[in-house]
């Protein structure tokens, strides 16, 4: 469950300008029996951290997320680097094949009707793993007698933040999300899909 399964990826063809894909049924021509697992996106664990400081009248609470070992498959690069029709394309496909530009990573631009360059392969498996400030709270509690003669039992100051601060390897937006929501069959597929925000929440809590 979650497995992606396609082809296994091994370079542009540096004499045609196509992506080379894995003989595995050892036929010697390209053909569907050449498919396999080519990634998973079950993580091999996922893990949290929350924690509380406090300091005079200062209150810091985090909460740290993230997972380990899950793979994306990246199918906005299907349209960003496909090069197969009018889209608009990312700027990496600046450096695809040309006669002058044989050494690279990125295939030729192939025009309609070829769908090669642009099967589910391990080219745009990538590795989903992250660490992310989910949420993080900043607050002050203010004291003193003056408190009493505004008619006020308790003053806080706080500003949150949630999504604050992602470290990944993966070239998208967000590694965190599934174009599928939360379908438990269909895991780990960006797909154009919208990242997490980062909000930013300042307030006033006043006990009377």
């Amino acid at each position: 469950m979650g497995s992606f399964f396609g082809y296994v990826s091994e370079g542009v063809n540096p004499e045609t300008g196509d992506l080379m894909y894995k003989d595995l049924n050892n036929n010697n021509i390209f053909d569907p029996g050449d498919r396999t697992i080519i990634g998973n996106a079950q993580p091999d664990f996922v893990f949290g951290l929350t924690n509380n400081f406090s300091w005079k009248g200062f209150d810091l609470d985090i909460f740290i997320q993230g997972s380990y070992g899950n793979d994306i498959f990246n199918a906005t690069r299907i349209d960003l680097e496909g090069m197969f029709d009018s889209k608009n394309q990312s700027v990496s496909v600046l450096n695809r094949w040309t006669p002058d530009n044989r050494i690279t990573d990125m295939p030729r631009a192939i025009g309609n009707g070829n769908v090669k360059n642009v099967l589910n392969s391990t080219r745009f498996i990538e590795d989903g793993s992250y660490i992310r400030i989910k949420s993080l709270t900043l607050a002050y509690n203010f004291s003193g007698t003056w408190l009493t003669k505004a008619g006020l039992s308790a003053l806080r100051l706080y500003a949150t933040g949630q999504n604050l601060f992602t470290i990944t390897g993966y070239s998208g937006y967000d590694p965190e999300v599934n174009a599928f929501g939360r379908s438990a069959t269909e895991l780990g597929i960006d797909y154009g899909t919208y990242p997490h925000s980062m909000v930013v929440t300042m307030g006033v809590k006043a006990d009377f």
